[in-house]
């Protein structure tokens, strides 16, 4: 079971709403990228994105380190 995403509805709408998104990515990328063990390119193919954009967004939220 997975836990629900959190509304910090003491911030403004927009942080708010990034914390959310932020949220979102990170978990959807993490199962992603263990889905496809580790395999960018597999991975970028699954979830319909350019693989160097997924890169960056891997690395952004410390799935992936950088080189």
């Amino acid at each position: 079971h997975r836990e629900a995403l959190v509304v910090r509805d003491e911030l403004p709408f927009a942080a708010a709403k990034q914390a959310v998104v932020d949220e979102f990515e990170r978990r959807y990328l993490r199962a992603l990228f263990d889905r496809n063990d580790g395999n960018i390119s597999a991975a970028a193919r699954e979830a319909d994105l350019d693989r160097k954009h997924l890169r960056a967004l891997l690395v952004r939220h410390g799935i992936l380190a950088t080189p």
